[in-house]
């Protein structure tokens, strides 16, 4: 991590109920840029993007 930066942690809620504590936290080893979000995505469509990945 770079001197004088904060930690950066990922958090991972459960949909279904966001007043919950996260279900995993994860320490980042760099900063994260501000407006950066995630998104879902089910094994299916995400071995699909791999598989165009390494067909490239």
């Amino acid at each position: 991590m770079e001197p004088g930066h904060r930690p950066q942690r990922l958090l991972i809620y459960d949909a279904a109920d966001l007043r919950r504590t996260p279900l995993a936290r994860v320490e980042l080893p760099s900063r994260v840029p501000f407006g950066f979000h995630g998104s879902w995505a089910d094994h299916v469509t995400l071995d699909r993007a791999v598989a165009a990945c390494r067909a490239r």
